[in-house]
């Protein structure tokens, strides 16, 4: 099984676990990269480099150019807005949102090429005002898990 890593993954990593102290934990983070056992999307790393910060720098040293895969998740991202806009509980600005944020392309490409999605959102169906991204990946049956859950899988030690 291969892991799809959303952007929260890492802001939320760069934001608890620093560079600087938790250096282990990052250099795991990039061995699993090269290994092949964990990717993300171009989408992501467009977010990530908006932020043009250590985690930006990190990303571009530390993780191999095919960590990033393209989109080319055409069919299941139609059949993810045409969910996402067939859903009347999400406003509108949601439904925009969703479908501008690599939320969206990431839930497609695991749809895609079988993987799982890995991301600190929680569901919530009821949510009106974001699209989460369990919600999606439980709309195109695609599995989803904590980063926890991937490390004890994939046994990880730090």
């Amino acid at each position: 099984m291969s892991y799809l890593l959303d952007t929260n993954i890492f802001i939320r990593s760069k934001n608890e676990l620093p560079m600087d102290i938790f250096q282990g934990f990052w250099r795991r983070l990039s061995e699993l990269a090269r290994a092949g056992q964990i990717f993300s999307s171009i989408k992501v790393k467009e977010e990530i480099d908006r932020g043009n910060d250590e985690l930006k720098q990190w990303c571009d040293e530390q993780l191999p150019k095919e960590f990033f895969l393209p989109f080319e998740a055409h069919d299941e991202y139609a059949r993810l807005m045409t969910w996402a806009n067939g859903n009347a509980i999400f406003t509108v600005p949601a439904k925009q949102e969703f479908a501008t944020v690599a939320d969206a392309y990431l839930v497609a490409t695991a749809a895609a090429q079988g993987m799982k999605v890995v991301t600190f959102e929680t569901s919530d169906p009821l949510c009106r005002k974001r699209v989460k991204i369990p919600d999606a990946c439980i709309a195109l049956g695609v599995d989803y898990c904590s980063l926890n859950d991937v490390l004890h899988t994939l046994n990880v030690v730090i």
